[in-house]
């Protein structure tokens, strides 16, 4: 909930602080998406699909290749598969944060309609959080403490959209991107696939 709240209040922010252009006349973008993240291989096993945000800011390069700076935040469901050696239990059903910060390059494809299609590759640093429990078998007490893990990560996606008539919507888009790390979570490279739907807007 509290990310859902950070995420409209930034939303927000923007929609007061900068003017909008018409999307036709604009070099630079702004772009926000909601949508859903799941984990594959054995780091999906240790995660479950939940809601994700991300933001972003477009720059147009020509006509049809753009950069984007793009940061990703979602928290997800934790259920520890592998157990600690100081402990005879497994975490479950617990939260964990991914923070993907990343820079991405794109072509886009346009047609003789409103639509058009957007591929991009791209790559930045990724930090996920590993839940854990402590145990003091002597006063026992058990804590709770989070492992923070850092390292690169390389995505590849791409992007059906729709120009709209709309002022303050403009653009309208579907998400989809695969990306994976070398940091590993619970015996896996943490990687996965991320869905969104998102709007565009030229400031």
């Amino acid at each position: 909930m509290r990310t859902l709240i950070l995420s409209l209040s930034s939303f927000a922010f923007v929609l007061i602080s900068f003017k909008i252009k018409a999307q036709d006349s604009s070099q630079l973008f702004l772009t926000t998406g909601v949508g859903v993240i799941t984990g594959a291989g054995q780091f999906g096993k240790a995660i479950s699909p939940s809601l994700a945000f991300n933001s972003g800011i477009e720059l147009k390069l020509s006509n049809k290749w753009y950069a984007q700076v793009q940061i990703d935040f979602n928290s997800l469901q934790y259920d520890q598969q592998i157990k600690d050696n100081n402990s005879p239990y497994l975490f479950r059903h617990t939260n964990s944060s991914l923070l993907l910060i990343g820079i991405n390059s794109g072509y886009n494809i346009h047609s003789a309609s409103k639509w058009f299609v957007s591929v991009y590759a791209g790559a930045g640093l990724v930090n996920v959080g590993e839940p854990r429990i402590n145990f003091d078998n002597v006063n026992l007490i058990a804590t709770q403490s989070v492992i923070r893990k850092t390292g690169f990560f390389g995505r590849a996606g791409t992007r059906l959209a729709y120009r709209t008539n709309s002022k303050l919507l403009q653009t309208i888009f579907a998400d989809v991107s695969y990306w994976g790390s070398p940091v590993k979570v619970q015996g896996g490279n943490v990687k996965g696939l991320s869905v969104y739907l998102g709007t565009r807007f030229g400031i």
